[in-house]
């Protein structure tokens, strides 16, 4: 029943955290018609739209059509706006299957004579901290040659149409570049500081102690300051920590004397790659163009990196859409 019937587009909510389900026709409830004609009504899904007491706090639309033709035969409010969330991952997903093989292209790369030239692939995983492969690390780590040459590769903008400008700031809006490292992300750690001891004669500090933070990458722990007086807003979201600049890598950390972990993406350029990759290798690195000569054997080849599945299972149990 319902055999050449499919959800083309699942469940789409305002919020990142309704999950979409298909349910089975052994597992249909009571009253739901065997067979549905266009134009026919579905008042068994109608009630578990309506009578949901979760899906009434939040928006919600749903659209089913034929997957032959793509005709739609049943629609609940599938006329509004609907901003795209965490559902629409499954589509990266659906993609990547598609796609990639088993393991992720980490880089392409020729040697010539005493230099290493390779361009980056858009791989995420290079230092990531939550889904990190050192494959293309050591890689380059303990290549013979004498000299790192990163090429460009044209690539996309920074950031896609329609994405929100003001969440530059959010952990899950780094910037788009074809060799990403540490996620195009600033991680930082703090630490809640030692309690004070009261000393007899002795005046308590005018300011309470602040949590102390570390910063990884290290090379961003300068740039690292106290937070104005003008940016602690009343309308902060009170789990947010760091600000950044809009156009800089500046960041402003909140007074705090917590334990917490704030994760902020940084602006990337091709200068600021190669300092962070030379800083990890501690190797010097370049810019170069690519190109391979055929005639001098310059043979191109992929260095590939971190299994497919270990990527599609973050991507999917986290709620966002890097």
């Amino acid at each position: 029943m319902l055999r050449s019937l499919y959800f083309l587009l699942l469940l789409t909510a305002g919020t990142t955290q309704l999950a979409a389900c298909a349910q089975a026709a052994t597992d249909k409830p009571a009253g739901m018609p065997v067979a549905v004609r266009p134009g026919q009504s579905l008042p068994w899904l109608d009630s578990l739209l309506t009578a949901s007491p979760i899906l009434r706090l939040h928006q919600v639309g749903m659209s089913l059509a034929y997957a032959d033709s793509t005709r739609p035969f049943y629609g609940y409010q599938e006329t509004k706006y609907f901003t795209p969330a965490s559902n629409m991952k499954l589509f990266s997903l659906y993609a990547g299957l598609h796609i990639l093989a088993d393991s992720l292209p980490s880089l392409r790369y020729f040697s010539r004579n005493d230099t290493l030239f390779f361009q980056g692939t858009g791989d995420p995983t290079l230092l990531h901290g939550d889904v990190p492969s050192r494959r293309a690390y050591s890689f380059l780590l303990n290549r013979p040659e004498k000299t790192l040459a990163y090429c460009d590769i044209a690539t996309v903008t920074p950031f896609g149409p329609g994405w929100t400008w003001d969440d530059y700031g959010y952990y899950f809006q780094p910037e788009r570049v074809a060799f990403p490292i540490y996620g195009n992300t600033v991680r930082f750690y703090a630490t809640p500081p030692a309690p004070v001891k009261a000393t007899k004669g002795v005046a308590r500090p005018p300011t309470p102690p602040q949590s102390r933070i570390r910063v990884l990458p290290r090379y961003f722990a300068p740039l690292l300051g106290p937070a104005p007086a003008d940016m602690r807003t009343p309308g902060l979201d009170p789990d947010t920590h760091i600000i950044r600049a809009l156009h800089e890598n500046r960041f402003y950390v909140l007074p705090t004397a917590k334990k917490w972990v704030d994760e902020t993406p940084f602006v990337t350029s091709r200068g600021l790659m190669l300092r962070l990759l030379g800083d990890t290798l501690r190797r010097a690195t370049s810019n170069a163009i690519w190109r391979p000569r055929p005639a001098q054997r310059d043979s191109i080849r992929t260095l590939y990196g971190l299994r497919v599945d270990s990527l599609y299972r973050r991507m999917l149990r986290v709620s966002d859409n890097f």
